[in-house]
């Protein structure tokens, strides 16, 4: 779980304002927690201790920090001064929950990215693969590893070959 929490920031825990999985005690006590002042250490991560991550609730990383969301994104905001339980008919909430459900996650961009590659290497002929993308046995010939300085001098002395 630690491992992907590498995304976690106080600006995005605001996005559990609009999961229905989290209840609505928990949504009063993230909203209480928003008058809390800013870490002055504020990372632009926030770092966990393994051994208390157990006892974490989403209120644990709000911060004042988390308005930003909300700033950032131009989105009402007024809703977080009523009862949680009254959200669902909130014409504000409503309205930023629709943003938030149409934002695009980064890791949906790249999964469409990699299913068109994959789908782009099917309709290629297998001369177009040579000419595109050569065998990795050719790359390791000219680059035998991925390091900056390497990879240069693979193409350069690449090029110096075809002329």
């Amino acid at each position: 779980m630690l491992a992907n929490l590498w995304y976690l920031s106080e600006e995005l825990v605001a996005l559990a304002f609009f999961d229905p999985e989290v209840d609505a005690a928990e949504k009063r006590a993230m909203v209480k927690q928003l008058s809390h002042g800013a870490k002055k250490d504020h990372a632009k991560r926030i770092s966990i201790d393994r051994s208390t991550i157990r006892d974490k609730r989403l209120r644990d990383f709000v911060a004042r920090n988390t308005c930003n969301f909300f700033v950032i994104l131009s989105l009402p905001n007024s809703f977080r001064a009523t009862n949680s339980e009254t959200w669902e008919s909130n014409a504000d909430c409503l309205k930023t929950e629709e943003v938030v459900r149409e934002l695009c996650i980064v890791n949906d961009t790249a999964e469409r990215g990699v299913a068109l590659m994959q789908e782009y290497n099917v309709l290629m002929t297998k001369d177009e693969k040579r000419t595109v993308c050569p065998t990795s046995r050719c790359r390791t010939q000219t680059v035998p590893d991925l390091k900056k300085a390497t990879v240069i001098k693979g193409l350069a002395s690449t090029s110096s070959n075809d002329t």
